[in-house]
């Protein structure tokens, strides 16, 4: 399991985190029957949302060393950045 995860490029090992933060609020919420303070549910949602920025910004990078388009990469990263400021506003 180790050399898997050594396989593994740093941005989907974040990518991995962040689903497993999600995974684990979503399931001790539907095994406990429980409810979230909405505070403590914004902070997963905005905890997994910068892990996925960080990770989407680390294989940009990569790729900006390898002289392929960023265009599209930069639009996603801005665009998740701008939504998870919306909603932490709310």
């Amino acid at each position: 399991m180790v050399s898997v995860l050594n396989k593994l490029s740093t941005s989907t090992k974040l990518y991995m985190i962040s689903a497993g933060i999600v995974f684990i609020a979503v399931m001790t919420a539907l095994i406990g029957n429980i409810a979230f303070d909405p505070l403590y549910s914004r902070i997963i949602i905005w905890t997994s949302g910068l892990l996925v920025v960080i990770g989407k910004t680390i294989s940009t990078v990569k790729k900006g060393k390898r002289n392929k388009t960023l265009a599209k990469d930069i639009g996603i990263i801005i665009g998740i950045a701008a939504a998870l400021v919306m909603y932490f506003q709310l």
